[in-house]
Parts: C-alpha cells; structure tokens; sequence
C-alpha cells in the first residue's frame, strides 16, 4: 500500500500536472447536461449491464447530452467482456507508465476535453481510474464513496458491491439531488 502511494505521488509530479478539482453544476438541471463521461472497470462482474443500465437511463433524463466511454480492462479479458460502445475507449495498464504518464492519445484526448459530468463505475480500487479521475475535467465528478473522498464531489454511499446497484444509485440520487 505504501509503495503504491509512492508510485501515485510521483506519477502526479512526474506528469507535472495539478489535480483538476471538480465544483458542482450550479443551477443546471439534469435536462440542461450536454457531455457525460462514464468510466468503468470491465473486469468487474455485471459491469456491462451497468454500463447498459446506466447509459439507457441517463439518456432518458438527459436526452441533449453526448456519452462518451472509458473502459478499463486486464490484456486477458474476453471478447464478450468487452462490448462495443460508441465513443469508447479501451484503456489497459500498457497505456500508462509505471508512474502512470500516458502512452495512449487517444485517452489522452478524453482526459482533456471538458464534460459536464464524469460517472465512475468501479466499486474497487483501481490506481489507473482514480489517476484519470484526478485529472478529468468535469464539472461534476460522481462515483462510489472511498477512502479517497477528494475525487468525487458527488459521493454515493451505496451499500452493495453490485455495480448494476452502483449504477441505479447513481442516477436515483443524481434525480433526488438535481430533480428530473
């Protein structure tokens, strides 16, 4: 653990970037979203039907905003494990540095633009995710509650490992928190 933190801390100076905190939406409806972020780690069970549960429902609520995909996978994951989305991207650890600087364009892209919301869909710790989430840009960071509480500004504190359940909290407390 304590290495792993090293690794993390000169990664962040090595790539000699400051963290990009997120701040809140502020009076903007859920309708009024134009660019959503979702990142997932596939290799978690029922990741693809959160994902599925998650984009379904959050262009019911949002029907103006443009998803886009960031999906991390170990290089020995299947076929089905990874579905096709549109404008995804496929992350693995060969697309990062030992201290995490980015190999891939194309992620760095993602990392850059700018979103109204970011979604993490993982429910374990991931080096690779939380570095991409210090880093995102997006106004409004949501995903689970952990002990790394500085990267999100919208904390679900969902009881389950379920990431089809991670997926129904999200969007049931983003309807509570910002109406439909």
């Amino acid at each position: 653990m304590f290495l792993q933190k090293l690794r993390t801390l000169i990664g962040h100076n090595i790539n000699n970037k400051k963290r990009v905190r997120p701040c809140t939406l502020p009076n903007r409806k859920l309708t009024d979203i134009s660019k959503i972020l979702i990142i997932a780690d596939v290799a978690e069970k029922e990741t693809t039907a959160a994902i599925n549960n998650l984009k379904q429902k959050m262009k019911s609520i949002c029907p103006k905003a443009e998803l886009s995909f960031v999906c991390f996978y170990e290089p020995n994951a299947t076929k089905e494990t990874l579905i096709s989305y549109n404008g995804c991207e496929y992350i693995t650890k060969k697309d990062f540095s030992f201290f995490f600087k980015i190999r891939n364009e194309n992620l760095r892209n993602y990392i850059t633009r700018e979103y109204d919301m970011a979604m993490f869909l993982t429910s374990t710790h991931n080096p690779y995710l939380e570095f991409i989430g210090a880093y995102i840009r997006a106004r409004l960071k949501v995903g689970k509650r952990s002990n790394d509480d500085g990267q999100f500004n919208f904390m679900i504190d969902s009881k389950s490992d379920s990431m089809l359940q991670l997926s129904n909290d999200i969007v049931s407390n983003l309807k509570m928190v910002f109406g439909d």
